[in-house]
């Protein structure tokens, strides 16, 4: 979608969770999608990840929808 960003994995590795290392990855990319006139970023997060959730939800992300794949 033209003026969309979307992201499908991005992954702090388990050592280093709990640092602010994926709220820095998020706030990075949010000022990179400003800069470049992005209007919308959206990211795809596993629906057993709580943890990965609040985190974009803390950081102005808001759920539209909830996926489920069988495999």
């Amino acid at each position: 979608m033209p003026g969309n960003i979307y992201i499908d994995e991005d992954c702090v590795d388990q050592k280093y969770r709990g640092l602010g290392i994926g709220t820095k990855m998020i706030e990075f990319a949010l000022k990179m999608c400003k800069a470049n006139g992005i209007k919308q970023f959206s990211v795809s997060v596993d629906i057993t990840n709580t943890a990965s959730e609040k985190t974009f939800i803390k950081n102005g992300f808001k759920p539209i929808q909830k996926e489920y794949v069988y495999s």
